[in-house]
């Protein structure tokens, strides 16, 4: 559905004078959502890094389970 040219105009109207008294709320959501964002991109960059970060940690558990099993049936 269209808006008409003067609805268009009335609501860019309201919204500027809205920005104009509200100018540190706009500041802080988009210093809030670019950070999130970087949060984000961080997190996916550190996953691509380190793939097998887990299985690694994994394994070195595995394998202090494993000595010790084998230190056990020594006794």
């Amino acid at each position: 559905m269209e808006i008409s040219l003067q609805a268009k105009e009335i609501r860019n109207a309201y919204q500027r004078t809205w920005r104009r008294k509200n100018a540190i709320k706009i500041k802080n959501y988009n210093v809030n959502y670019w950070e999130k964002k970087a949060m984000i991109q961080g997190k996916t960059n550190q996953e691509k890094q380190n793939p097998q970060t887990e299985k690694q940690d994994r394994q070195f558990t595995m394998n202090e389970i494993w000595s010790d099993l084998k230190s056990r049936s020594d006794l």
